[in-house]
């Protein structure tokens, strides 16, 4: 799995339960609070690696704490906003970089352990549109750097219910690219497919859906589907079982 599906879905999701989006409102807005928590549990649909053609269930629970500038989400990790406001977020945290299983992938290839990564971000809302950019650098395990990019658009379509669809794209470095889509000659002997070297550029495009409904001021239900279609080298890989990767989440949260 890599960093942009988790984050599509944990971000899209997190906006919801954190009290910034509300089916009710004309706009999501912010909460002036100096501390608020919001947590539930949740469950994601993924491939069991970027290009597989197999899913796996994983839980994902929603988390989202903060106190004054300081917050710990599933989308971001944990960090500090050094800017955040009605229209900008500005922030810097320690996030989670999944890698994969060597079971998960075809015999002969090495697995990526899941490490840590030290992330910006940043994001601006205009009327209902939301515009983010972000970058994660791994510091342990598969070394490498990861730009996102995304737009959505909050639709409310009741009073209690809320659609937000989503379009995104991630660029990786060359020493990313080939940790995850390259093969060694090592790995080329051992798997029989032949060794392949990655380069940096864009390796995917998603199209996503999320969907919120308010059961009560407090309790939130979400949902999301995702397709992710594989660019460049992430493409051309022979690791790559599949173009599309498509994604799903469901998950409720109960807001302190």
């Amino acid at each position: 799995m890599q960093r942009h599906q988790f984050s599509a879905m944990a971000a899209a999701c997190l906006l919801l339960t954190s009290g910034e989006a509300r089916a009710d409102d004309k706009e999501p807005r912010s909460d002036d609070r100096a501390y608020s928590l919001s947590v539930g549990p949740g469950a994601g649909v993924i491939p069991t690696f970027q290009g597989a053609d197999k899913s796996r269930v994983i839980p994902l629970p929603l988390i989202d704490g903060r106190y004054g500038r300081f917050f710990i989400d599933t989308s971001e990790g944990i960090g500090v906003d050094i800017l955040r406001d009605d229209t900008f977020r500005v922030g810097a945290s320690l996030t989670y970089v999944p890698g994969y299983d060597k079971d998960d992938v075809p015999a002969g290839i090495e697995g990526i352990a899941d490490t840590a990564g030290a992330r910006v971000f940043g994001s601006a809302r205009i009327d209902r549109f939301t515009f983010s950019l972000g970058a994660t650098q791994s510091i342990g395990g598969a070394k490498g750097l990861v730009a996102d990019a995304a737009l959505s658009y909050y639709l409310p379509v009741t009073p209690n219910f809320a659609l937000i669809p989503s379009v995104g794209t991630t660029w990786a470095d060359g020493k990313y690219m080939d940790n995850y889509f390259g093969i060694s000659a090592g790995e080329a002997t051992a798997s029989g497919l032949p060794a392949f070297k990655a380069k940096s550029g864009f390796k995917d495009a998603s199209l996503s859906v999320t969907g919120v409904y308010q059961l009560s001021d407090r309790w939130t239900l979400t949902g999301n589907v995702s397709a992710n279609m594989l660019l460049g080298d992430a493409l051309d890989t022979p690791l790559n079982e599949e173009k599309w990767n498509p994604t799903g989440f469901l998950g409720v949260a109960y807001r302190f």
